[in-house]
């Protein structure tokens, strides 16, 4: 799945392809929570990323939406001495 990963540490393909083929046949409409939970007591080793990541691939779970920034950028608030020009001077 990941970049990262070394060559013994990455899943074999045919593991996530026993994966989505068992969603397709029995588990279609459940949440990927839910499926996850069927895949840890029938033995399953991966984590609950690794298996959503396969559904989501397959396109059979959509992907969530995008948030949007949790904190917005906004300009800042004129005080008094800031709208002075670079040039003057006191007086």
């Amino acid at each position: 799945m990941a970049t990262g990963e070394s060559e013994e540490e990455r899943a074999p393909v045919d593991e996530g392809f026993r994966l989505t083929q068992s969603d397709r046949r029995h588990h279609e409409g459940w949440s990927a929570k839910h499926f996850y939970g069927w895949y840890k007591k029938e033995g399953g080793s991966r984590n609950y990323t690794w298996v959503k990541s396969c559904l989501q691939e397959a396109e059979l779970r959509p992907k969530g939406q995008a948030r949007g920034a949790h904190r917005q950028r906004r300009e800042r608030k004129a005080s008094a001495g800031m709208a002075r020009e670079p040039d003057s001077r006191f007086t």
